[in-house]
């Protein structure tokens, strides 16, 4: 089962099994059925590992899953909060071995998918590969219904990979707006080994990125593995208090150096702005 998540608007809990998402209302001695519905194939293995997105605002929950219900394409999928109807969109082919969360602009929020504004960002796969390369994609919305596009706006941006397209997954997106500058942080490499990308990047997304030949704002290389899912500390004009924190997922190969010493796992600090 993914992490719960409570909806304490419309009083559900959330969750999956990773093939369906479940719904429940909660009481006084126990819980309730509130609904299900199917977002991927049970010959898929495990598709679904990452938690639900809530907007109770607008009547969304979203899930990401590395099968849909073909067993053939990686997936984001919006329902609706009654689990009765969902919206789902391709990320490229299946995802292995699992596709983690992206993440919503300022814009979402502010102005929200009922205006048609807004973008979510996720980690797809390659459209050429097998399903082991990760890329970016972004997804649009449609006044006034809120609902969301089955085409990507963006798909297969692979500068989110390093120039040799390494196999590998992303970590979890973060997006953070300073009151100035909206800002996506990705990171990807190799859960597994230490051959992926082993880089973080930054990108500015003020504006929607639209172009799969677009780059990064800023690239930190060397993180072995990729990166955990980012923690963010602070708005300041202050030196290094605008910071992102992450762990790496891989000890370096063996005669590799790193900032915390050879053969260790990193903890890392990086700003905000430009990844020093």
């Amino acid at each position: 089962m993914t992490s719960p998540l409570y909806d304490q608007v419309n009083n559900v809990v959330y969750t999956s099994d990773g093939y369906y998402v479940y719904g429940f209302t909660p009481g006084a001695t126990g819980f309730t059925p509130a609904g299900s519905i199917q977002v991927a194939s049970t010959l898929a293995s495990d598709p679904i590992v990452f938690g639900t997105y809530l907007d109770s605002t607008d009547g969304f929950v979203y899930i990401f899953s590395a099968a849909d219900l073909t067993n053939s394409e990686s997936i984001v999928s919006q329902i609706d909060t009654s689990l009765s109807s969902q919206v789902t969109a391709d990320l490229g082919p299946k995802a292995t071995p699992y596709l983690l969360s992206g993440d919503f602009d300022n814009e979402y929020w502010t102005q929200g998918p009922m205006s048609g504004a807004g973008t979510l960002y996720a980690c797809g796969t390659d459209a050429g590969g097998n399903g082991s390369k990760p890329s970016l994609y972004a997804l649009s919305f449609t006044s006034p219904l809120g609902l969301m596009n089955s085409t990507p706006v963006m798909s297969d941006n692979r500068n989110i990979n390093n120039s040799s397209n390494s196999s590998g997954s992303c970590s979890p997106f973060l997006d953070f707006y300073d009151g100035t500058t909206d800002r996506l942080f990705i990171g990807a490499g190799n859960y597994s080994n230490d051959t992926g990308a082993n880089q973080v990047t930054e990108w500015d997304v003020n504006t929607r990125i639209t172009s799969n030949t677009a780059k990064p704002n800023a690239t930190a290389p060397g993180y072995w593995g990729g990166s955990s899912a980012f923690c963010v500390d602070n708005v300041s004009i202050q030196p290094q208090a605008a910071s992102i924190y992450f762990g790496t997922l891989q000890k370096p190969p063996s005669g590799t150096t790193t900032p915390c010493g050879a053969g260790n796992y990193c903890a890392v600090k990086l700003t905000q702005n430009g990844l020093q």
